[in-house]
């Protein structure tokens, strides 16, 4: 049986690195709580802010699509 100083040692080493591991997740929630806080900001920021958005062309294939094209057309003037 082992017992003594390697057994000690060993005991030590791994309390140690449980609580690096929960200092570690400690810090990293804490990190992300100001991250997000942060983004919040900013995402304000944007949102109250002007944006001069870009024209755009879409192209539609549509061969032989009598059928479906109308909805299709409905569907791309509704969507923002």
């Amino acid at each position: 049986m082992i017992a003594g100083i390697p057994i000690d040692l060993l005991f030590i080493a791994s309390v140690l690195l449980i609580w690096f591991m929960l200092m570690y997740q400690f810090v990293l929630t804490f990190a992300g709580y100001l991250y997000s806080r942060q983004s919040s900001g900013e995402r304000q920021q944007i949102d109250r802010t002007e944006l001069e958005l870009p024209s755009i062309s879409v192209m539609i294939p549509a061969h032989n699509e009598e059928l479906v094209i109308e909805r299709t057309l409905k569907t791309l003037l509704a969507s923002n």
